[in-house]
């Protein structure tokens, strides 16, 4: 008999899953032709497993980069690759490029830097104050580079974002641009044709029939740009998914709903839209939330959330021989959160750590098939254990 056809979690067919979301679809930005790909391959599922599955639409701001350059224009003329950073103005610039360091105010002269471009090292203030800084000194655009090695940087502008181009380039070429300042003038050619536009992006609710959620199961399917998003959060994902089949075939005693949140990666914004769109009653019902955010690499079980329930999901592991430790987020969030700031008790499952999180390298096979599977004893088991008492 296959895994698929029993009620007993398998990490194999969790894998499967992560091999679909992170390797055949690849990374799956809120908004994107790829979100919604797997948006449908996950309704797809919940379906074959006997939820009513709804793709709930709700509207949110991508950015969006069609075209980026920079171009050595003198004392040599070469390309360098370059990224814009996300919120970034569209523009264009030619000028003489001016060493600002760090982009500190105290880095720039007084009388400002004339329309030239900005050179600014990464590190001690944000990238969105090192952007204010530059314009505030006349900047006609901004590039940002990390030495000595570091590859093109994928920031995001917070806050009030200047009218020019903020644009990434890798270390090893900032270093060259400022080695080549020492030696006289350098002009730059920059350009970026983008910026933040309104679209839609999709949550992927499956309910038991007939039945209000009295319980909630989540985990966001969608990513950074250029990560597939293996561990982050394909495996959450997938966890969620053999969850969501082991719990059909136990016949959902628990009323648990099952979703896949979109744009978590832009602010907990699936989430959001979920809470918000139910009714009084609909939300008054949900008793608690698991949430289940990067949980296949790394070697220590945290859980992330309510007190309440997380010293009695800590005993819940225990009981199946497992080490899980409450601990706190620092400086980063995720879904359960926002059930929590609604008053709703939410416990998160997260595998720590992880440091290719955001980057390329978080490809599928770096995703553990026990790790999944143990992710999954313990969402059902705090299905079980949580809703009681």
């Amino acid at each position: 008999m296959s895994a698929a056809a029993t009620a007993e979690p398998s990490g194999e067919e969790a894998l499967r899953h992560v091999r679909v979301l992170a390797g055949e679809i690849g990374p799956r930005v809120a908004g994107s032709a790829e979100e919604r790909r797997a948006a449908d391959y996950i309704a797809g599922l919940l379906r074959g497993y006997g939820y009513d599955v709804e793709l709930q639409s709700f509207p949110i701001e991508i950015f969006v980069s069609r075209s980026v350059g920079v171009q050595v224009a003198a004392p040599t003329q070469e390309p360098i690759r370059a990224a814009a950073l996300t919120g970034s103005a569209s523009g264009t610039a030619t000028a003489e490029l001016y060493d600002a360091g760090l982009g500190l105010p105290t880095d720039y002269p007084a009388s400002g830097i004339g329309s030239r471009i900005a050179l600014v090292q990464r590190g001690q203030i944000t990238f969105g104050d090192k952007a204010r800084n530059a314009y505030a000194a006349g900047a006609a655009a901004v590039v940002i580079y990390e030495p000595p090695t570091g590859d093109i940087i994928p920031g995001r502008l917070a806050g009030q974002v200047p009218p020019i181009p903020v644009l990434s380039i890798p270390g090893a070429d900032g270093l060259r641009l400022r080695d080549l300042l020492t030696q006289g003038p350098v002009r730059l050619s920059v350009s970026f044709d983008g910026g933040m536009e309104r679209t839609t992006a999709v949550n992927v609710i499956g309910r038991p029939p007939g039945k209000r959620c009295a319980a909630v199961v989540g985990g966001h399917y969608d990513t950074v740009p250029n990560a597939p998003g293996g561990s982050d959060n394909a495996s959450g994902t997938a966890a969620m998914l053999e969850a969501a089949r082991v719990q059909a075939l136990r016949g959902n005693p628990e009323d648990a709903c099952f979703i896949a949140f979109g744009a978590e990666e832009l602010g907990l914004l699936g989430s959001q839209a979920f809470l918000e769109r139910l009714s009084a009653e609909d939300r008054q019902a949900i008793r608690f939330m698991v949430n289940l955010d990067m949980v296949a690499v790394g070697d220590t079980w945290w859980l992330i959330g309510s007190r309440s329930l997380t010293d009695r999901a800590k005993a819940i592991a225990a009981g199946l021989g497992v080490s899980a430790e409450p601990r706190e987020l620092v400086g980063s969030s995720s879904d359960h959160a926002t059930f929590i700031d609604r008053r709703i008790p939410a416990v998160m499952l997260h595998r720590w750590n992880d440091t290719l999180l955001h980057t390329p390298e978080d490809t599928a096979d770096r995703i553990r098939p026990e790790a999944l599977e143990t992710a999954v004893r313990l969402t059902i088991a705090f299905l079980t254990g949580l809703g009681t008492g």
